[in-house]
């Protein structure tokens, strides 16, 4: 019967996943020189069962939130979406929707995520449903209104904060590809 290398052994050492057996000593080959060979083993085996649906509740995700502005202003103007409210008032133009990033924030808060195994866990399908949150801070006076009909203009008004916010519900179903590692015995021997 075979002696197994990774007992309990003053010449055995476990890390983690990892276990480092001291196997002995070489013949020596001068009276200076003695070389000791260690064996690095990979412990593939899961000291758990990986379950077949895993389940996450309440993540959260903060973040800046930025856009890249490729409006053509012409067009907007023309198409009465822009508007000037009080003559002498600036139209709307390109630094009129320019964005303190700084201030500008994205929050997401997932309820929860899911993993279902559709094939040894290697193939999964993943699900969530979670809340998004954008918050757009704006360095200039633009305003946005939506009556009478959506529209936007630079306002007359100094605002001490001028935001505009955005939410949704989301939902997210994607299929996840997990690739497994080999097991490997005697990685590493010096």
């Amino acid at each position: 019967m075979a002696k197994d290398s990774t007992a309990k052994q003053s010449d055995t050492l476990q890390i983690g996943g990892f276990t480092i057996v001291k196997d002995g000593e070489f013949p020596k080959q001068s009276a200076s020189s003695s070389h000791t060979n260690y064996n690095v083993i990979w412990n593939t085996r899961p000291s758990k069962k990986q379950k077949t649906v895993s389940t996450n509740w309440l993540i959260f995700d903060l973040g800046f939130a930025n856009y890249r502005d490729q409006t053509n202003y012409s067009y907007a103007q023309a198409g009465s979406y822009l508007k000037i409210m009080r003559p002498g008032d600036p139209a709307v133009n390109e630094g009129s929707t320019t964005l303190n990033t700084g201030k500008s924030s994205n929050v997401n808060i997932w309820l929860f995520m899911q993993r279902a195994s559709l094939s040894k866990n290697v193939l999964n399908l993943k699900y969530g449903l979670g809340l998004e949150m954008y918050n757009f801070r704006y360095d200039s006076r633009i305003s946005f209104r939506n009556a009478p009909a959506p529209m936007a203009f630079n306002d007359s008004i100094s605002f001490t904060k001028n935001k505009l916010y955005a939410g949704y519900v989301t939902g997210i179903v994607s299929i996840n590809y997990k690739k497994l590692i080999p097991a490997w015995s005697n990685i590493l021997t010096r």
